[in-house]
């Protein structure tokens, strides 16, 4: 049940951000709701496999001395949650007929947009509750 709930409110959280990001041409506040919700659902599958390859080059990094755990391992991991966060934003993107993000770079800014903004929500949650 929570997760729903946290499901319901990153969705809205997140359509409010993409209704406010300049580039990003939307018919209505429901085309930002339905990329929202269709964009955290495709996600997940992409986060599973992004796990496997982050696994897969965390293993090989433990080997590089000195940087490979402290360094380089979070860069990957920061890598690889913002390239699925945009993968899976751009299909959403594809899907929805209503909203337009007009180029794969407006679609990284908006994912890191998203991002940054889920993680300042998460944090303000994690304050109330």
């Amino acid at each position: 049940m929570s997760y729903l709930i946290l499901f319901l409110i990153s969705t809205v959280f997140n359509a409010c951000v993409l209704a406010v990001l300049p580039y990003v041409r939307y018919k209505n506040f429901i085309s930002c709701l339905s990329t929202a919700a269709l964009a955290a659902l495709i996600h997940i599958p992409l986060a599973i496999f992004g796990g496997i390859i982050g696994k897969v080059a965390a293993i090989i990094l433990w080997f590089v001395p000195f940087l490979g755990p402290a360094i380089i391992n979070p860069l990957v991991q920061i890598l690889l949650t913002w390239t699925v966060s945009a993968a899976s934003l751009f299909i959403a993107d594809q899907m929805i007929e209503d909203l337009e993000i007009p180029s794969i770079t407006e679609t990284f800014k908006a994912a890191f947009m998203l991002g940054v903004a889920s993680f300042l929500a998460s944090q303000l949650l994690n304050l109330f509750f």
